[in-house]
């Protein structure tokens, strides 16, 4: 199922990970498999170990715990946008 033919025009994706109708870690595959190019940060209040890996074995840039700070997040998208 294609997301969107809009992807192709974007360089990175900021998600959460528990969303309403899919969640992070299945927007993450569909990126991956339509636009692999595509950089994805994914935010979640979600401390299991198991799922920030699953999340980065898939292929996240990166998973930033909450609450983060805006320093971090800024990091974090200036780190994946020069990579």
């Amino acid at each position: 199922m294609l997301l969107c033919r809009a992807w192709t025009s974007y360089d990175l994706v900021v998600t959460d990970l528990v969303m309403p109708e899919m969640d992070g870690i299945e927007l993450l595959s569909r990126i991956r498999a339509e636009s692999p190019w595509i950089k994805v940060v994914l935010i979640t209040a979600h401390t299991d170990p198991a799922v920030r890996s699953k999340a980065l074995t898939l292929g996240a840039f990166a998973v930033i715990s909450k609450p983060c700070d805006m320093e971090q997040l800024k990091g974090t998208v200036k780190s994946a946008l020069v990579k």
